[in-house]
């Protein structure tokens, strides 16, 4: 017996963000609140890249770093199977 469970935890990370000031920096980065991707390592957006990449002039205009810290599932969180082993269609719950 198999299951998979989907559990909502918060991941958080770090943008690099090219600017010309704190005031824009800040600005830039608030547009990717609520943004959802897939984390491959390269381009994850038209406009954001996950990019291990050193500081340099080089870097990309706004990148995610591939380092992230995985605050966990709130208090109130629930766990959804999505898939079980025993089912009689294959698995999918």
């Amino acid at each position: 017996m198999s299951r998979v469970y989907s559990v909502d935890v918060k991941v958080y990370a770090t943008a690099y963000v090219k600017a010309d000031s704190e005031a824009e920096a800040l600005e830039i980065a608030r547009m990717l609140r609520m943004d959802a991707w897939e984390l491959p390592n390269g381009s994850i957006s038209e406009d954001v890249e996950v990019t291990g990449e050193q500081f340099s002039d080089d870097m990309p205009e706004i990148s995610l770093s591939p380092a992230v810290t995985c605050h966990g599932p709130d208090d109130d969180a629930v766990a959804d199977c999505v898939y079980d082993s025993d089912d009689d269609d294959g698995g999918e719950a």
